[in-house]
């Protein structure tokens, strides 16, 4: 009599691996060349066929949970710890068909023991069926499982570290490019304030220093006509530029801190454009592009910082003036120097970049 199939599974199934190939791996519980008579039997009694159907897929679907997980983690480490070589990839691949041979092997052990101790409970009740023997057996199609061409193709033409690599600076870019924008958004917040405060400050200055007799006025003298409100203002002006002083400095860092990743970033293209192979050619040759943007874009914050410098000494001078109290004419003010309009672009190319990395990686 042909063997009576009890359950089936193929283990891989809705696995989505990125680096790995896993084609159907198929484990069946099967009912030994059972007599008609006994296969008469189990498939009359429906309850007893459940049971030892039920015992062995429990038994499958541990198998199955362990199988992918051990997929899942192997594919991980190629994205997290990329081969040196094709020999690495081998070798790992090569442990990883061991070990998921072995968890279905184990696993497939366990199904036909529980089938047989459902089967044996049964014919204790049914002394009908004392007189045959079932054997149970297990039937595995367990393919080759191994990686994506993709991959191998990553790993001999450039090596995978180039394109992980690649991707990890691009992402610290961007990091270093955030600092910069919360630098930019403090630093047109306190042009605001400083712009703000001293158009207030202005108009008492002219209001209360009338161009007849503003140069007989000093010190206390002016501090009195202007009031206390103003001269309290004037003390807030000073801390705003100090203030504002301390943020061009550390946007200038940032810049300093994102100039120097894009150079990294820069080198690692070139190195890689030298060994690419013609699949990813173009696109190193797209990046290093992107890059070379990056640097030219990054070089023009040098006129966005000199600006802010420019605006910090002229509001300083007009600072000067109001804290001397003698009355002198007030100096021209500064517009706002618009750096996020800069930090835009940036942003912009910086987008692509993570973008056409991470397709490569």
């Amino acid at each position: 009599m042909a063997d009576l199939t009890l359950a089936s599974m193929d283990l891989a199934r809705g696995l989505k691996p990125k680096h790995l190939v896993v084609p159907d791996m198929s484990v069946e519980v099967l009912f030994k060349s059972p007599p008609k008579e006994l296969v008469a039997a189990f498939e009359k009694d429906k309850l007893i066929g459940q049971k030892v159907q039920a015992a062995a897929l429990a038994a499958l679907k541990k198998a199955r949970d362990d199988f992918q997980a051990a997929i899942a983690a192997t594919d991980e480490a190629f994205s997290k710890k990329p081969p040196k070589d094709p020999a690495e990839i081998d070798e790992r691949v090569k442990t990883l068909n061991t070990v998921c041979r072995q968890i279905a092997e184990a696993q497939a052990g366990v199904a036909t023991a529980a089938a047989e101790a459902e089967w044996t409970s049964y014919v204790r009740k049914n002394k009908d069926l004392l007189k045959y023997r079932a054997l149970f057996a297990v039937r595995m199609t367990l393919a080759t499982i191994s990686v994506a061409a993709s991959l191998t193709h990553t790993v001999m033409s450039f090596g995978a570290t180039s394109a992980i690599g690649i991707l990890g600076i691009a992402k610290t870019v961007i990091s270093v490019a955030a600092d910069i924008r919360n630098q930019l958004r403090a630093i047109a917040e306190a042009e605001k304030d400083i712009i703000n405060t001293d158009a207030a400050l202005a108009a008492e200055w002219l209001d209360k220093v009338g161009a007849k007799d503003k140069l007989k006025r000093v010190g206390q003298e002016l501090a009195a006509a202007l009031g206390a409100p103003v001269v309290k203002s004037i003390i807030g002006l000073g801390k705003l530029l100090t203030e504002y002083n301390a943020k061009i400095a550390a946007q200038d860092n940032a810049a300093e801190k994102l100039w120097t990743q894009a150079k990294k970033l820069m080198d690692a293209v070139a190195a890689a454009q030298k060994v690419a192979g013609p699949g990813v050619k173009k696109d190193f040759d797209k990046l290093g592009s992107k890059v070379s943007e990056l640097l030219d874009q990054i070089g023009a914050m040098s006129a966005v910082s000199k600006s802010q410098d420019q605006f910090h000494t002229v509001y300083l001078d007009r600072f000067n003036t109001y804290k001397k109290m003698q009355g002198e004419a007030l100096g021209a003010t500064a517009s706002a120097t618009g750096g996020l309009v800069q930090l835009a672009s940036i942003a912009a190319t910086l987008d692509t970049i993570v973008s056409i990395a991470q397709a490569i990686a």
